[in-house]
C-alpha cells in the first residue's frame, strides 16, 4: 500500500509540476504578446513621426533659398528659446535645493529643543 500511495503522489507532482509549467508558459506568451502590441504600437508612432518630418523636410528643400535659410533661422531661434527655458528651469531648480540644503544645515546646527 505504500508503494501505491507513493507512487499516486509521484504522479501527482509531475502532473502538478506540469500544470504548473504549462500556466507559466501560458503567462509568458500573454506578456510577450502584450509586450509585442506595446512595441508594434510604438512603432506605428515612430513611423508616423517619421513620415511627418520626413514630409517637412522635403518640403523645407523645395522652397526657395531665402524661404528656406528664414524657415531654418525660426527654427534654431526656437531651439535657443526652448534651451533658455531649459537653463531657467535648471537654475530653479538648483536654486530651491540650494535653499533646501541651507534650512537643514540651519535646523541641525540650531540646538535641539
Amino acid at each position: 500500500m505504500g508503494l501505491a500511495k507513493s507512487m499516486r503522489n509521484l504522479t501527482q507532482e509531475i502532473a502538478q509540476g506540469f500544470d504548473t509549467r504549462v500556466a507559466g508558459l501560458a503567462a509568458l506568451r500573454h506578456e510577450t504578446a502584450t509586450r509585442l502590441k506595446g512595441f508594434r504600437r510604438e512603432m506605428a508612432g515612430f513611423r508616423r513621426e517619421f513620415r511627418r518630418k520626413a514630409a517637412a523636410f522635403r518640403q523645407l528643400l523645395q522652397m526657395g533659398r531665402e524661404a528656406r535659410s528664414r524657415q531654418v533661422s525660426d527654427m534654431l531661434a526656437g531651439f535657443d528659446r526652448m534651451l533658455a527655458g531649459f537653463r531657467q528651469d535648471s537654475q530653479a531648480a538648483a536654486g530651491h535645493w540650494r535653499s533646501m540644503a541651507a534650512e537643514l544645515a540651519k535646523r541641525r546646527a540650531s540646538p535641539a529643543r
